[in-house]
């Protein structure tokens, strides 16, 4: 009698762990499923594709209106952000990112991983898309707090489905923005940096103004770069500059000529004003190293 009790504990034993196995195996099939139709609509919005079918197919309904978001997370220490470090398009990350959205927007958002760069959509009617734009900021620092992972995201919205491909586009140029000017994490508008983007917008455009800093690269640029950069920074006070590069205003004033000698232009008048920082967003915006002009 032992004997039977004891097989039928192992026979039950077994039957559990095979039914728990399946349960799994067919749970993670489902999310995978759930994920592809996500993603595939996803992609199909981005791109300004029809997706009324995918849509269908998925669950969801179109709104009429998206907010588009590309965040791109920095990852300093893997071994310190266990749930970021994973995040793969099949993982419980990722359902877990959009939950997180969903309760911060209160509406079910789409979320698509493109390597480093996480894109979301956030759907709405037009009223709504503003008040996603306003909580934007609050929303990323509160991702960023609960992944401990420092988080930077540009957004932008364009009117209608039609407009998010335009918005996905100004979206990432948002991001690259911010991130090649070294701005501090958090979520930027285009307005937040329009004047990075008007001057990024044509690439011919930007090279000449980054060219007007060439002929600091006949000396000690990385000083007179400098000093240029803390003198508009400190809104034109050598004193304040002095005292950001632990130098004499004196320094300052002499560093100052040396800018007007060498690129003829004044950096304390209004027009040398505007196009040397123009031109100082522009050399940070190119991915060319700084150079000294050919000889003549």
């Amino acid at each position: 009698l032992l004997a039977a009790v004891s097989m039928g504990i192992t026979y039950i034993d077994r039957v559990t762990a095979l039914v728990s196995e399946a349960y799994v195996t067919e749970s993670e099939a489902f999310q995978a499923d759930e994920y592809d139709l996500h993603h595939t609509l996803g992609q199909a919005l981005l791109a300004g594709e029809p997706c009324e079918e995918l849509a269908s197919r998925s669950g969801r309904d179109l709104a009429s209106d998206y907010v588009v978001v590309a965040i791109h997370r920095e990852i300093q220490s893997r071994e310190h952000v266990p749930a970021i470090s994973q995040m793969t398009s099949r993982t419980p990350t990722w359902r877990w990112i959009r939950n997180h959205l969903e309760d911060a927007f209160g509406v079910s958002p789409l979320v698509i991983f493109e390597g480093e760069i996480i894109m979301v959509l956030l759907p709405g009617t037009v009223e709504m898309v503003h008040c996603h734009m306003a909580r934007l900021p609050q929303a990323t620092d509160a991702l960023a707090g609960a992944t401990r992972v420092e988080l930077t995201a540009g957004f932008a919205y364009n009117p209608g489905r039609r407009g998010v491909p335009i918005s996905a586009k100004q979206a990432r140029q948002v991001l690259k923005l911010t991130r090649r000017l070294q701005r501090p994490p958090g979520a930027y508008g285009i307005d937040d940096v329009i004047f990075e983007y008007a001057i990024s917008r044509d690439v011919e455009t930007t090279t000449r103004m980054a060219g007007l800093l060439a002929p600091l690269a006949r000396s000690t640029r990385h000083e007179l770069l400098d000093t240029l950069t803390a003198y508009f920074e400190s809104d034109f006070d050598r004193r304040a500059a002095a005292a950001r590069l632990h130098v004499h205003p004196n320094t300052v004033d002499y560093r100052l000529g040396k800018i007007r000698s060498f690129t003829g232009l004044d950096p304390t008048s209004a027009r040398g004003h505007r196009l040397l920082e123009a031109a100082i967003v522009a050399h940070r915006l190119s991915e060319e190293p700084l150079t000294p002009p050919d000889p003549a």
